[in-house]
C-alpha cells in the first residue's frame, strides 16, 4: 500500500485493520509521524521500520521487486504502507 504522508488521514478506512500494519518510508522520519497517525486512530501493533528502507537495504535484508512474485505468496499477515512526501 502507498499513502503520502499528507494524505493518510483520508485513507484510513481503506487500511485493514485485521492485521498488523508495517509503515516505512526512505529514512524513517515520515513513516514514524504515520505510526503515530495510526496509533491515534485506533490500529493496533502499528510497527514503523527504523531507519526506513534506505538502512534496509543497505544491511543487506531481503527486497522483492517483481510484483508477480509478491502477488503468488499467500495473504500475508502483515501489511507494508509506505510513506512519501507528495511534492507539488
Amino acid at each position: 500500500l502507498h499513502a503520502p504522508l499528507g494524505e493518510l488521514r483520508s485513507h484510513l478506512d481503506t487500511l485493514p485493520r485485521d492485521r498488523r500494519l508495517v509503515v516505512h518510508c526512505l529514512g524513517g522520519t515520515r513513516s514514524a509521524i504515520a505510526a503515530s497517525v495510526l496509533d491515534a486512530a485506533g490500529f493496533d501493533g502499528v510497527i514503523n521500520l527504523a531507519g526506513g528502507f534506505s538502512e534496509w537495504q543497505a544491511a543487506g535484508l531481503p527486497v522483492t521487486t517483481d510484483l508477480d512474485e509478491a502477488e503468488t505468496r499467500s495473504e500475508p499477515s502483515v501489511t507494508t504502507l509506505e510513506t512519501s512526501c507528495s511534492v507539488s
